[in-house]
């Protein structure tokens, strides 16, 4: 038996199950955001926050549903899922978490909530290091990325984008938080998590365990950086007016 499987099996005590079940509070985070946009990391910290019981659902949701009880069965089947889970009674705080990467952001909007807490955070990272991040994701199976995908992540790209221009970073409805000031600006976070409210905790703002340093300084970042700048889609991105014009907008 592995470390994890021993952590998993862990029950909490009386007292500590007390303090997290004072309310009934549920809360539901929709994470959208495009591959390699940071969308798991957010999404994770957020929930590592959250003063009750958190779990994110890293996979991917290929079929939206306009039924009520089609997010009811999802939600329960992520909860049921957890092994070592005390909160299967309804009276404890309990916070999930949707990662809905490529999915038309409107349309998230759009689709009904089972509780009455929901919470749409879109996330997005400057192309450049964006790019970077995909081209070194798909260097492992050999390859680079292709024309066809590149316009395709580019299209999604600046759709998601353009709903960050002149925006707050909470309109009540949904955050927007760019990856890159995540990383670098614990000031930003803490924002981010004051804003969420009293159900999460913003006392360790610290990343540099998961990240070290920045990951925009480490040196497999910077030799990617360095083998990318001849690259097709890199290429491409200095050419594009459009997109460095907006990117600029958005993130200076």
């Amino acid at each position: 038996m592995n470390q994890n499987s021993r952590k998993r099996e862990v029950r909490l005590s009386t007292k500590d199950i007390k303090k997290r079940t004072k309310s009934a509070e549920k809360v539901e985070l929709r994470f959208i955001g495009t591959s390699r946009c940071g969308l798991n990391a957010i999404g994770r910290w957020m929930i590592e926050h959250y003063k009750g019981y958190g779990f994110y659902q890293s996979k991917t949701l290929k079929t939206l549903s306009d039924n009520k009880k089609w997010y009811a069965k999802l939600l329960n089947g992520i909860v049921q899922s957890k092994k070592n889970l005390v909160c299967r009674n309804n009276g404890d705080r309990l916070c999930v978490g949707f990662n809905w990467k490529y999915t038309p952001w409107e349309l998230c909007l759009k689709t009904p909530s089972v509780y009455k807490n929901r919470v749409n955070v879109m996330i997005l990272r400057d192309p450049a290091n964006q790019l970077a991040s995909i081209e070194q994701s798909l260097s492992l199976f050999d390859r680079n990325l292709t024309a066809r995908e590149y316009i395709e992540w580019r299209e999604v790209w600046m759709h998601q984008a353009q709903a960050f221009v002149n925006a707050k970073l909470w309109d009540g409805k949904t955050f927007r938080i760019l990856y890159n000031r995540w990383v670098v600006d614990s000031e930003y976070r803490k924002k981010i998590l004051d804003t969420l409210g009293e159900n999460f905790s913003s006392e360790d703002l610290d990343i540099t365990k998961r990240y070290g340093k920045s990951p925009f300084k480490s040196n497999k970042v910077l030799k990617r950086d360095r083998e990318m700048r001849d690259s097709h889609p890199v290429q491409a991105i200095q050419r594009d007016e459009q997109l460095k014009s907006l990117s600029q907008k958005i993130f200076g």
